[in-house]
C-alpha cells in the first residue's frame, strides 16, 4: 500500500512468517514484529520495547496513535495517482474517532470558526490521548457527540464547512 505523509509517499508492505506479522517500509524492514490485539490495536514488540499502536482507516486516509502522538496518511491509489481526491477539495469534512475510547474533551462550539490544523476535539483511549485537528477552513456546523461519551472508531464527531 502507498501512503503520503508530509508531501512523502511511502510503500508499505505487511507480511507474515509463521505467527509473526512484520513490516516494510520503502523496501526495509522495522525492527519490530507486530501482534494484533484487537480491529484497531497492535503492540510493536523488539527486545527492548513495546508500543502499543492505534490505527483507524477511512476512504481517503490511515489513522495511526502510538506514543501519545497521532499521525494522518493519505491513502494513494496505485492507480491514476494524479486523479485522488484532495479532502480539502471538499465542501465538508466529517471528523471521525481514529479509534474506539472516550471523548475527553470537544474544543470547538457549534458556529465557530476554525482554519486547517486547528484542534478540534480530544479523544482517550487505552490511556493515551489524542487531538484531532480540521483539515479544512470553515465553521463548525454539528457536533455529534458529548464530553465523557463513549464512541466507537469511526463515529462521526464533528462536520465543519467550509465557508
Amino acid at each position: 500500500m502507498k501512503i503520503k505523509y508530509d508531501k512523502e509517499i511511502y510503500n508499505v508492505e505487511n507480511y507474515k512468517e509463521k505467527e509473526d506479522l512484520f513490516v516494510k517500509i520503502n523496501g526495509n524492514q522495522l525492527n519490530y514484529k507486530f501482534k494484533k490485539i484487537d480491529e484497531n490495536h497492535y503492540q510493536a514488540l523488539n527486545s527492548n520495547r513495546k508500543i502499543d499502536i492505534f490505527i483507524a482507516e477511512d476512504k481517503l486516509h490511515k489513522y495511526v496513535g502510538f506514543e501519545g502522538k497521532s499521525y494522518k496518511f493519505e491513502k494513494i491509489s496505485n492507480e491514476n495517482t494524479y486523479n485522488e481526491v484532495d479532502e480539502k477539495e471538499l465542501n465538508e469534512e466529517i471528523i471521525k474517532s481514529p479509534m474506539p475510547g472516550n471523548i475527553v474533551k470537544i474544543i470547538v462550539k457549534e458556529g465557530d470558526t476554525v482554519d486547517d490544523g486547528d484542534p478540534i476535539i480530544i479523544v482517550e483511549a487505552m490511556k493515551m490521548e489524542t487531538t484531532l485537528y480540521s483539515s479544512i477552513t470553515g465553521i463548525v456546523k454539528k457536533i455529534y457527540i458529548q464530553e465523557n461519551s463513549q464512541v466507537d472508531s469511526d463515529t462521526a464527531l464533528v462536520l465543519i464547512e467550509k465557508e
